[in-house]
């Protein structure tokens, strides 16, 4: 009985072991990912580009935007980051990670990163044509209850 529970308890600190190996692998592709994607950068980009003309509208001065990003980006990249690590270990696994690694750390991948805050923007800018926006307001009608 004893060898027994011997047993199984070494079984059981082996599969823990490689559990936490496998996890440490996963986070430790995470934080590449993260690193290659510039994500401060990446983030006060996005920022700077959706926010512009909010601050022109609010009579604030475009100079201060830079200041306003910075502050804010110190708050919400930590929270960002835990957010894509869930995303990450959601929908991908270790070796789709270490994939899109690969192909961040490519030439490609890093301008697909920098050009990545204004594919979004643009994205947005779509929503503000009137005719989108009134196809949007149609839509709403039609299956709101």
């Amino acid at each position: 009985m004893k060898q027994l529970m011997i047993l199984m308890l070494l079984m059981f600190a082996t599969i823990t072991a490689t559990a936490q190996t496998a996890d440490d692998e996963f986070n430790a592709e995470v934080r590449k990912s993260i690193e290659l994607q510039h994500m401060g950068e990446t983030l006060e980009n996005t920022m700077k580009l959706q926010m512009t003309s909010a601050f022109s509208a609010n009579h604030i001065s475009i100079e201060n935007m830079d200041a306003f990003i910075k502050e804010i980006s110190v708050v919400m990249k930590p929270k960002l980051e835990v957010i894509l690590r869930k995303v990450y270990v959601d929908n991908f696994t270790l070796e789709d990670m270490k994939q899109m690694n690969a192909f961040m750390a490519t030439p490609v991948g890093q301008k697909t990163i920098k050009l990545a805050p204004m594919l979004a923007n643009a994205g947005a800018e779509v929503a503000k044509d009137p005719e989108v926006m009134k196809a949007i307001q149609d839509a709403v009608m039609k299956y709101i209850r």
